[in-house]
């Protein structure tokens, strides 16, 4: 509960006023009725002996004890371990708890009877005066005291008039700490595990070898394998691309969906597009009957493997590119686009920077396809 000393100035002294006041005392046992006649500007306050210790303004200090008054239950809020802060209508701050000085590390005998307006214009809990709404604030950085608080501003209603506003201020440093701690702890864990299983993999799969390299290299396909991001597996033949892709595969969430592979080095370059997209019945000369859905059509919902992606003839890429942005595919002899839900996973063993810049891949598909790049370490390394 507040006391004068609380509230006073203890650098003023020996004011021209009518009336001292003992520093040890609540403001809720002062009997208002001893200001009736008293015109100072200020009150001098005094130790037990009657030494002179300090002075409050008189105007401040009716106004506070009048607040305490009205509010009986106030010491049950100097208890709480939140901090609050209520004020009034005019925005001047009659209320304060200790836990609310603690907090935020301020002497609340320098806030208490002053307006927030002032000593803070750009409070949240002055919004609430305007909109008689209140709001929370999560994890709010107190940059000066590096600490974290939650903050919940409400109206203060009486007689079902908003008669001022109060913020509640909770500490949750010590649990954001915490958190942060357990996720750091939690990415840790995560890394070992990854660590295993990438040599469980190898293992499994009768892969001998101990480069550290190359088990980075599974590591990050497995890390990349619960995304559906595209991949782009890089590396001379014979380096083990496609143990990569199966392994993607099979941890990934399309795994129990289709999964179809196209050597893109293998087809014709007039072939090509009806591979990749398919075609209608009667779309050209010699087309099957009833049509044939292509590449992208039957991985529809799984993951389509484009092997020897830096063969792909050029005109063909600009159109493997509107796939990738659009998600959908332009079959050959049908009018209406068909939307796809296909994961790509590429590979080559071709330098696609030199090819961009000699004019024979697109830089565009280049920059798509390379979202996620693994480079396969050759046998000899």
């Amino acid at each position: 509960m507040l006391t004068i000393r609380d509230l006073m100035n203890p650098n003023i002294k020996n004011k021209e006023s009518q009336i001292e006041l003992e520093e040890s005392l609540y403001l809720k046992d002062i009997d208002l009725s001893v200001f009736n006649s008293i015109h100072s500007e200020y009150v001098n306050v005094t130790d037990k002996e009657g030494k002179p210790v300090g002075a409050v303004k008189t105007e401040r200090l009716v106004y506070l004890i009048s607040k305490q008054k009205e509010n009986s239950f106030i010491q049950i809020l100097d208890t709480m371990d939140a901090g609050l802060v209520i004020i009034d209508r005019d925005s001047r701050i009659f209320y304060v708890n200790p836990a609310y000085g603690k907090i935020l590390d301020i002497n609340i005998s320098k806030i208490l009877g002053r307006y927030l307006s002032i000593v803070e214009p750009e409070a949240a809990l002055l919004d609430v005066l305007k909109t008689g709404e209140g709001q929370k604030i999560k994890n709010k950085l107190i940059k000066s005291l590096n600490r974290y608080v939650d903050i919940s501003t409400h109206a203060l209603v009486s007689s079902g008039e908003m008669v001022g506003a109060y913020s509640i201020f909770t500490d949750v440093t010590k649990e954001n700490r915490l958190n942060k701690e357990i996720k750091k702890m939690s990415a840790v864990a995560e890394e070992y595990n990854q660590q295993i299983q990438a040599k469980q993999f190898l293992e499994e799969n009768h892969i001998i070898g101990e480069s550290k390299t190359y088990i980075n290299c599974v590591n990050k396909a497995l890390k990349v394998a619960n995304t559906d991001t595209m991949v782009l597996l890089r590396g001379e033949n014979g380096t083990g691309k496609e143990v990569l892709v199966n392994l993607i595969k099979s941890h990934c969430a399309r795994k129990d969906r289709p999964f179809i592979t196209i050597n893109c080095s293998a087809i014709p370059d007039s072939l090509i597009e009806s591979e990749l997209f398919g075609y209608e019945e009667g779309a050209f000369t010699g087309a099957s009957k009833g049509g044939r859905l292509g590449k992208f059509q039957l991985a529809d919902g799984g993951t389509l493997f484009l092997d020897e992606i830096g063969d792909m003839p050029y005109t063909m890429q600009a159109k493997l590119l509107r796939v990738l942005q659009e998600g959908e595919i332009d079959k050959v002899g049908r009018q209406k686009n068909i939307p796809i839900d296909v994961r790509v996973i590429a590979a080559t063993n071709r330098p696609l920077e030199e090819m961009v810049k000699k004019g024979e891949f697109r830089e565009d598909l280049y920059y798509r396809l390379n979202v996620v790049t693994i480079n396969i370490p050759p046998l000899r390394e």
